[in-house]
């Protein structure tokens, strides 16, 4: 059985709702899942990055940056995720553009501001729509998640949220990360 610790950070909720389905879907499939939220791991000694199998982390970039805890922790643990498997998903509402061209220029520039903040290289990097969440922000956030929204062609209306998650798009994105892991092992049969 394969242990999988997922990491997350979040700020209204929706990379937390992404990991949970990821852990649901990894954990019917047979794995051994731990899921624990970056600031929590953070204060944790007891984590052992070397008893699991794969790491998968997740955050959300706003403003072209990720969550601090996430960035944090994996400074703290460079070397010992470095030496493991791992695999990043970002939810950001750049991969819900609906201009084609618009998205991969997006989420282009979105993969080198990335890796211009991680301090471990991720060859395994999901990018997945997340949400709008319009009456979690403050003033100022809502005015320019408007602005960004109307730009790539999605609802302006402030007075509810709009989620954008494309939940097949996780789901395979989760069996692939059983496929890769279950790869190594058939090859030593």
């Amino acid at each position: 059985m394969k242990r999988v610790l997922i990491t997350y950070a979040t700020r209204e909720g929706q990379t937390e709702k992404v990991a949970n389905r990821i852990r649901e879907l990894l954990s019917t499939a047979g794995a051994n899942v731990t899921l624990i939220n970056a600031t929590d791991a953070l204060k944790r000694q007891d984590l052992d990055l070397d008893s699991f199998d794969l790491l998968v982390f997740g955050a959300s970039i706003h403003a072209g940056s990720l969550e601090k805890e996430i960035v944090r922790f994996i400074e703290r643990h460079a070397q010992q995720i470095a030496a493991r498997d791992r695999s990043f998903f970002l939810v950001l509402l750049s991969a819900a553009a609906e201009d084609p061209e618009m998205r991969e220029k997006w989420l282009g520039e979105v993969h080198e501001k990335f890796d211009g903040q991680v301090a471990v290289r991720f060859a395994d990097l999901e990018m997945v729509a997340g949400a709008l969440a319009y009456t979690k922000y403050a003033f100022p956030v809502r005015w320019l998640m408007k602005r960004i929204a109307k730009q790539a062609g999605h609802s302006t209306d402030t007075s509810r949220d709009h989620e954008f998650t494309n939940w097949d798009q996780v789901t395979r994105y989760a069996q692939r990360l059983l496929r890769e892991q279950a790869e190594p092992e058939a090859e030593t049969e």
